[in-house]
């Protein structure tokens, strides 16, 4: 499936924007002449929540492509900003001098991921292919897992669930191996209930 990208600002520049625009309006709060303390009680409290909104949506994501897209965030941006995990090119990978140990801590990621959809009373049903694109930071936390199903494979009620898990998941796990930068790792998976 060949994803198309839009031209957009850059997760730095959103960001920017947003602070520069939320910066003015807390400058503009300030600076109004008639000066009432309650008035700027509750700006002050809507400016420090909105900041705090703002912020937040940098967090931890997961979503299908398809959503990626709809939302401005651009897999080609992603792919510039992240590193290859392992490369054909050896001199393209972050973890080329520990292939084997990525590999298999890769693995147990997806086998961990499985097992706590089966745990959450999540069923494939049978086995279900997948595509991915996995985005850690340095610290080998999660920024972005991407996913998606081939048309009819699963219905879109269960990718809405899978999606909700798979959220909680991320927010709680951590890659086994990091360096000191960010990385990607992109594969086929195959899902098929283990419990």
């Amino acid at each position: 499936m060949m994803i198309q990208v839009h031209n957009r600002l850059s997760l730095f520049h959103q960001f920017s924007w947003r602070f520069g625009f939320y910066f003015s309006s807390f400058c503009h709060i300030f600076a109004t002449v008639n000066f009432n303390p309650i008035r700027m009680q509750r700006r002050f409290t809507f400016f420090i929540f909105t900041l705090f909104i703002s912020l937040a949506s940098f967090s931890q994501i997961a979503m299908s492509f398809e959503e990626a897209q709809s939302q401005g965030i651009q897999i080609s941006m992603l792919d510039s900003l992240y590193l290859s995990g392992i490369h054909s090119d050896s001199s393209k990978a972050v973890f080329a001098d520990q292939q084997q140990e990525y590999i298999k801590a890769y693995y147990a990621m997806l086998h961990d991921l499985n097992a706590y959809l089966n745990q959450n009373d999540f069923r494939w049903g049978g086995q279900t292919r997948c595509f991915n694109r996995i985005y850690f930071d340095e610290s080998g936390e999660i920024d972005y897992f991407l996913f998606n199903f081939q048309e009819g494979e699963l219905a879109a009620e269960k990718q809405d669930e899978f999606a909700v898990l798979l959220n909680e998941f991320i927010g709680e796990f951590k890659f086994s191996l990091s360096k000191n930068v960010k990385f990607a790792q992109c594969s086929p998976v195959n899902f098929r209930d283990i419990l």
